[in-house]
C-alpha cells in the first residue's frame, strides 16, 4: 500500500488493492465506490441498500471521483479527530491486523470477481454457452443457458455483497491510514518548527 494518500490517490489505492480495474475505473464502479463512501460518511452503511442500488444501476456522475476524495477527507478528519493525536500500542496493532484481514478480503473479493466475470461471459456468447454445454455433457444449450439464467440474479447479489463489504472495509483501512499519515507530517512539521 501507498505510504500517502491524498485527494488523487483514493481511486489509486483501490486500483492497487485490485478491487477496481486498473486500466480504466468504470461509471459503475465509480458510483458503488461513491454509494459506499457517502453511505459510511452518513454512518449508515447498509449492504443490502447499496446492492439494491448497484443491482438498478447507478447514475452516470462526471465529479464521482472527486466527491470520493472529498468524502475521504472528511472521513479521514474525523478518524484524526476520534484517534486524538494519540495511537496506543494496542490500536498500532489492531491497525496492523486490519491490513492484514483487507489484504486476504480483497485476494477472495479478486478471486470471486473472476468467477463471476466468467460466468458472466458464458452468458454473453452463443459460442461459449454451447461449448459449456458440451463441457456438461447436455446437447440443449439453451436449458444450459435456462440454469444459467435462474441462478444469474442471486449470484449478481452475492457479488454485490461481498464488492460492498470489502469496498467498505477498504475504506476503513483507508481513512485510518490517511489519519495516520496525516498526524505523522503534523508531527514532523510541529517538530521542524519547534
Amino acid at each position: 500500500m501507498a505510504q500517502q494518500i491524498s485527494k488523487l490517490d483514493v481511486i489509486d489505492e483501490f486500483k492497487q488493492l485490485g478491487l477496481i480495474d486498473k486500466d480504466k475505473v468504470s461509471d459503475f464502479d465509480k458510483g458503488f465506490l461513491l454509494a459506499v463512501y457517502s453511505a459510511k460518511l452518513a454512518g449508515n452503511f447498509d449492504c443490502e441498500k447499496i446492492v439494491n442500488k448497484a443491482k438498478n444501476g447507478f447514475k452516470k456522475n462526471e465529479n464521482s471521483e472527486q466527491e470520493i476524495c472529498s468524502i475521504h477527507e472528511l472521513l479521514t478528519e474525523m478518524k484524526k479527530n476520534s484517534l486524538e493525536g494519540n495511537e496506543k500500542l494496542g490500536v498500532c496493532r489492531s491497525f496492523e491486523n486490519s491490513e492484514s484481514r483487507l489484504q486476504q478480503n480483497c485476494e477472495r473479493f479478486i478471486s470471486k470477481r473472476q468467477e463471476y466475470e466468467a460466468f458472466l461471459a458464458i452468458l454473453s456468447s452463443d459460442e461459449t454457452l454451447k461449448a459449456t454445454a458440451r463441457r456438461l455433457g447436455v446437447e440443449n444449450a439453451d436449458a444450459v443457458k435456462k440454469v444459467l439464467l435462474d441462478k444469474k440474479d442471486k449470484l449478481e447479489e452475492k457479488f454485490y455483497s461481498l464488492k460492498a463489504t470489502t469496498f467498505s472495509e477498504a475504506i476503513d483501512h483507508l481513512v485510518w491510514l490517511s489519519a495516520r499519515v496525516e498526524h505523522a507530517d503534523e508531527e514532523k512539521i510541529l517538530t521542524n518548527v519547534c
